[in-house]
């Protein structure tokens, strides 16, 4: 009997041994293998428009005479006045170097804040933060918008250098429209001390662009005053004198009146985002 269970065994646990491979595995501690690489993290393609920053507050846009305009007034080799005793057309009034005579300031066109420490004449582009993707770019346009009988007196000078200009007529006003070139960020707008010695305020900057206002040339403006300069569309008349700067006391009442009260300039900054 002990013989017959013992070869009745054996083979059993021999099938044991063979049918086992499949409920375990050999093991000889190289079970894994691996290939790895590195990679750097890009966040990209996001377009935002950036951010256009200007001080708030109210400005106001002053019309003075220029240096040059009354350097030419005041000699009197050019025939507007004389400096001996009632030696003017009228026989009376005369000038003097006094603040209030020929030594005063001559400011010209330029800006000053109704507020101290608001509107400054600055505006900033602000450009970090964002991709330029693929056929994309950044379009900035700044508006400048004369209402009412000013503008028949008051432009922007157009120089092409960092942008381009068009301007735009209708009933009621002129538009003038700078497209700002690629490359600049920062404007600025001539900002008046207030003070005797006249200066801009203008902050520093190296490739940046600066607004400049001018008056424009002269047609008709003073054709119905009485006491104009005599001088005014002939054909001896200096090219400094040809604008609509007025030139006589009577010129510059009807400039006055004519602006008005009602005068305004608007100027609006905008930013686009626009295909390439």
């Amino acid at each position: 009997m002990k013989k017959i269970f013992a070869g009745v065994v054996l083979p059993t646990l021999a099938a044991v041994a063979v049918i086992g491979s499949g409920f375990s595995v050999w093991f000889f501690g190289e079970n894994q293998d691996k290939v790895s690489t590195d990679a750097g993290v890009a966040v990209e393609n996001m377009i935002r428009i950036g951010e256009l920053t200007m001080k708030e507050g109210e400005s106001i846009l002053h019309l003075d005479q220029t240096t040059d305009v009354r350097a030419y007034i005041l000699d009197e080799n050019n025939g507007y006045v004389k400096s001996t005793k009632n030696g003017n057309h009228d026989e009376k009034s005369n000038y003097d170097s006094t603040a209030f005579g020929k030594n005063s300031a001559a400011k010209g066109l330029y800006m000053t804040s109704k507020n101290a420490g608001e509107f400054d004449g600055h505006i900033n582009y602000q450009t970090s933060g964002f991709d330029k993707m693929g056929d994309w770019k950044f379009e900035i346009i700044t508006k400048f918008k004369f209402t009412g009988a000013v503008r028949n007196y008051i432009g922007l000078k157009q120089d092409a250098t960092k942008g381009t200009w068009t301007v735009a007529n209708d009933t009621e006003s002129t538009t003038y429209t700078f497209k700002w070139g690629d490359n600049v960020n920062d404007m600025y707008l001539p900002m008046g001390t207030g003070t005797s010695t006249f200066d801009f305020e203008y902050l520093s900057y190296t490739d940046q662009y600066k607004f400049d206002f001018e008056y424009l040339s002269y047609t008709d403006q003073y054709k119905t005053v009485t006491g104009k300069d005599e001088k005014r569309g002939s054909a001896d008349e200096a090219e400094i004198m040809k604008t609509a700067e007025p030139h006589t006391h009577q010129e510059y009442m009807d400039m006055r009146i004519n602006i008005g009260a009602a005068a305004k300039l608007s100027i609006e900054t905008v930013a686009t985002i626009v295909k390439a």
